[in-house]
């Protein structure tokens, strides 16, 4: 079979070409299908002018802006022609009627509409050009041209009478182009204008200047200044009567022109021109192309009087080669010549030689020789040392071919059992040999000749699968198997070894259809299977499994190249590209212009210049890796939306633009709206958040890319959100707010604070009332002490002195018996004392136990003068001043005075011993006599005995009573001590 594929480069550029696009319109959520212009700004958000409304798209929702007639701080008007920021960052909308300055706190605008010299007049701004230094915006009107001040906030014109066509910048300054014809420089720090030339009048287009390619591209001239137009050049003839609206330059070779008809690229270095097509049922109103728009990713924006078309960026990366017009072109197995065609093969159908200069396809030399029915060709290998230059793998054995003979010579390896003659891979050696797989062994062949040298057996490693790669490394050929896993034969020893033997069944090679074999920069393999990609690494033999992305884990991996350290993948669903590194992972189908939808095995190429190819089911896709590395990039990712939700109603925190909010404590339930401006593939992008404070760990939600928190107690809150083109978040970007939710006033530190210093005021009130109270409880006491001793105790002591006096004189005179006044004055001076003693119990100045055991010592020598008296004290110094509770010191002296008592009235004792000495638990009193005693087991008829019981009792203290008839009587009370 003979075929040729004469394909001139530039016929096929003349054909329309069609991109896949993304279309907005009305029904996508666009305000209006006429859209005049398009803006990227720096924050990554795209904003669309249309015929009724502003529009700002974020890759997957739209939000729209309009005119309100009663709201001053709406837009001016609902035409939006032109939009540009300035060095602030701040957007400025011109519009139908007037300039716009946009407020991104609080979503409104500021409006310019009146003119200073033209009160009733309306300005309808057309173009805008911002410049930095003079801090101004340049505007061209349907009339006139002039700048507004963004400083002074004032509109200035050049001319009224000039009227201004169209405005595009250039280095020296801003071009005017007049509707006479005429070309202005505008100087913006002078505003000075300069006549640099005129265009001829039949055909007005607007004019543009490329900064890449320093061009100005007119319709046609009669004369410019060359000093500002080195290198002119004209809008193709057939555009011109198309009528040219709009210009972008795509790089300094290429422009892209807006008509009435279309859109068109203009490679004016190759002189051509191609159609650009936006959709497959194009329309009078698709076709008309109104704006032109390229962002920071390299991504075009086609604006029309149908809706807003967006043209991925690395669609212009990949080129798709279509080897037969019109049918199927299956590629297996590629191979670059010296002369840097390619040699393809179209599988059951023949071999193409790809002339990359030209672009022609013609039939191989070879395909003469290897025209039998139902050949199949499964790999290509050039040996130009060799008799025959080009060797073949077939499934009919191994076929060499010499183009300069024209001759074809086939060998044939019959395996024992099988007796299949298929070899499937051919691996280049040193500069003598050749290795062959057949089905189930490996044929090492000389390289000149062709002919066998040895073959290695691996059939028993092989069993009933099947020989797909062979890769030498050093002395060692790695086999990979279809179904048997990875080999590695030793060439030396032809011993051979199983990769990751050692993980028995859990050998994730086993039963794995390993279809490509590609050795690293690094000395490391990477094997693609039919279940994902493994790396190897010879020198620790260690294999594992290589996890990214959902998206790329498990598919099946045909053919593997690399580039500065990142991996191309011809899968069996795409073309992949994966970064080891930093475990990120791209996937690049018909939205980036990749045709391919499944690659084929030992179908990638590396070509000597650096361009990569991959063979599929629907021919080549070539681009440059580097290129395509360069420009995809994690797009920027913002929190859009922070909105605060109450029992009634829902708003958006105005400071939330700060990225500082600060919410009192019953606005706590809080929903955040998040995305990255991926405008050519956001379905792939993934997306977790967390909120500091509540989360544990990282949230992910890619669904509705939104996270909502109800009911956040008081507290400092930080939203952090991550995005990122792969399941791997190790270099994602990330956006966050941080935001405060107060406390209610009862759980803020200065109420808790005033509250507590309340409390403890009250407390020190109280506290000072308690002190005051038992003061003057005590001055009471104080008192009666003293009214006691001073009134009654003196009247007491009158009352038997003057008994005294009376029954001396009656003894004296003779007057008979005075015994009465006797007891008189003895019951006075027994009532006298016990109210002493009473005067001290609640004397408040006697509160010391030095005071009480004084007062014990003279209570002792009251009570019983007639006895011979001990009384000892072994308290030392430093506890004499110990206060007694007047509770304690009360209990304690009606203790010792009824003691005393007892003994005065019934031991009938001549002596008594009184001790106060420092107990281990407290103070201890002892007193014992020598008088009659009791006995202790019976009971007692008086109240003295149960009385110092009592007492006991009351101070919590230790009483012992020991006494016997005729032996006296010991007590010992032990009391504690504060």
């Amino acid at each position: 079979m003979v075929f040729v594929f004469g394909f001139l480069l530039f016929l096929f550029q003349l054909q329309p070409e069609h991109r896949v696009s993304q279309h907005l319109n009305t029904g996508t959520g666009l305000s209006n299908n006429i859209v005049h212009t398009v803006f990227q700004d720096t924050k990554g958000f795209i904003w669309i002018g249309t015929d009724s409304g502003l529009n700002r798209f974020d890759g997957y929702d739209i939000i729209t802006f309009f005119n309100q007639p009663d709201d001053s701080t709406s837009l001016s008007s609902n035409t939006i022609r032109s939009i540009i920021e300035d060095k602030n960052g701040t957007m400025w909308i011109g519009s139908y009627n007037g300039l716009n300055r946009y407020d991104p706190v609080s979503n409104s605008f500021e409006q310019f509409i009146t003119l200073p010299d033209k009160p009733n007049s309306r300005l309808d701004l057309q173009e805008m050009i911002y410049d930095e230094k003079t801090h101004r915006i340049w505007f061209n009107t349907l009339q006139t041209g002039g700048w507004f001040d963004l400083d002074e906030r004032t509109f200035h014109f050049l001319s009224t009478e000039m009227e201004s066509f169209s405005i595009t910048e250039h280095p020296q300054g801003i071009l005017m182009l007049s509707k006479e014809s005429n070309i202005y420089l505008i100087h913006p720090e002078t505003t000075h204008l300069t006549p640099v030339g005129m265009l001829k009048k039949d055909h007005l287009t607007p004019i543009y200047y490329g900064k890449e390619s320093e061009i100005l591209w007119v319709s046609g001239y009669e004369e410019l200044r060359k000093d500002v137009f080195p290198n002119p050049k004209t809008i193709p003839a057939s555009l011109i009567s198309e009528y040219a609206f709009s210009f972008l330059e795509i790089d300094e070779h290429r422009i892209w022109m807006g008509t009435e008809q279309g859109l068109f690229e203009v490679d004016h270095a190759q002189g051509t021109v191609k159609q650009i097509e936006l959709t497959e049922e194009p329309s009078f109103l698709t076709t008309s192309i109104s704006s032109l728009f390229k962002d920071s990713g390299g991504g075009v924006w086609v604006g029309t009087l149908g809706g807003l078309f967006y043209l991925n960026s690395t669609q212009s990366h990949f080129r798709h080669i279509d080897v037969k017009p019109e049918s199927a072109d299956v590629i297996m197995a590629m191979k670059e010549e010296y002369d840097q065609s390619i040699v393809l093969n179209l599988f059951s159908t023949g071999l193409v030689q790809y002339q990359r200069e030209s672009g022609l396809m013609e039939e191989h030399p070879a395909s003469s020789g290897l025209s039998g029915g139902g050949l199949q060709i499964w790999d290509i290998e050039t040996v130009p040392d060799s008799d025959f230059e080009y060797w073949f793998a077939t499934n009919d054995g191994l076929i060499l071919f010499n183009t300069e003979l024209n001759q074809v010579e086939q060998r044939v390896y019959m395996e024992k059992e099988y007796y299949s003659n298929v070899v499937f891979s051919i691996q280049a050696s040193d500069e003598h040999s050749m290795y062959v797989s057949s089905l189930n062994n490996i044929h090492e062949l000389d390289k000149t000749s062709g002919k066998q040298i040895r073959m290695l057996n691996t059939e028993d490693f092989v069993k009933q699968s099947n020989i797909q790669d062979l890769l030498l490394l050093d002395h060692h050929l790695y086999v990979a198997t279809e179904g048997s896993g990875l080999a590695k034969v030793d060439l030396v020893t032809e011993e051979v070894s199983e990769i990751g033997a050692d993980l028995g069944l859990n050998n994730p090679l086993k039963n794995n259809a390993i279809w490509d074999i590609y050795l690293s920069h690094d000395r490391t393999l990477w094997i693609g299977t039919a279940r994902g990609l493994f790396h190897y690494d010879p020198e620790s033999d260690q294999l594992s499994p290589i996890r990214f992305d959902a998206n790329i884990n498990d598919r099946i991996v045909y053919s593997i190249l690399e580039h500065e350290d990142q991996l191309w993948m011809g899968t069996g669903s795409g073309l992949v590209q994966i970064n080891p590194i930093n475990q990120t992972s791209a996937v690049f189908g018909a939205s980036e212009g990749v045709v391919n939808f499944e690659f084929n095995r030992r179908s990638a190429l590396n070509t000597q210049d650096g361009l990569f190819f991959f063979g599929g089911v629907e021919g080549i896709t070539a681009f440059d890796p580097s290129f395509v590395t360069q420009t995809r990039t994690d797009p920027p990712l913002h929190i859009l939306k922070m909105e605060v939700f109450t029992t009634d109603s829902s708003f958006v925190p105005p400071s939330f633009s700060e990225q500082q909010v600060v919410l009192p404590w019953y606005e706590n339930t809080i929903e955040f709206s998040y995305a990255a401006l991926n405008y050519s593939n956001p379905e792939l992008m993934h997306y977790r958040y967390r909120l500091k404070g509540m989360d544990d760990n990282w949230v992910e939600n890619s669904e509705n890319r939104k996270a909502r928190y109800a009911q956040l107690p008081p507290g400092e809150y930080e939203f952090d959100v991550q995005a990122s083109g792969s399941f791997n978040f190790s270099n994602a970007k990330e956006s966050r707010v941080l935001f405060t939710v107060h406390p209610p006033l009862w759980q803020t530190p200065l109420f808790k604070a005033g509250t507590a210093a309340l409390i403890l005021l009250f407390l020190w009130g109280l506290y000072r009332y308690r002190v005051s109270h038992l003061l003057k409880l005590e001055r009471i006491r104080l008192s009666i002490a003293r009214d006691l001793h001073d009134e009654v105790g003196s009247g007491l002591s009158g009352i038997a002195l003057s008994g005294d006096i009376l029954s001396h004189k009656l003894e004296q005179e003779k007057y008979g018996n005075t015994l009465q006044l006797q007891k008189i004055s003895e019951n006075a001076r027994a009532l006298a004392s016990s109210l002493d003693g009473i005067v001290w119990m609640i004397d408040p100045n006697k509160e010391l136990l030095g005071d009480f055991i004084s007062k014990c010592r003279s209570l002792s020598n009251e009570m019983l003068p007639h006895h011979e008296l001990s009384f000892s004290s072994g308290i030392p110094e430093n506890r004499l001043d110990i206060t007694l509770s007047s509770d304690k010191k009360r209990h304690l002296f009606l203790f010792f005075k009824e003691s005393l008592n007892n003994i005065r009235k019934h031991a009938d004792a001549t002596s008594v011993n009184i001790d106060f000495e420092l107990a281990e638990k407290g103070m201890g009193i002892r007193i014992v006599d020598n008088g009659v005693g009791f006995d202790t087991g019976i009971p007692s008829s008086g109240n003295g005995i149960a009385s110092i019981k009592q007492r006991a009792q009351e101070l919590k203290a230790d009483l012992s009573i020991e006494s016997e008839l005729q032996q006296g009587t010991h007590i010992e009370l032990t009391v504690k001590l504060p």
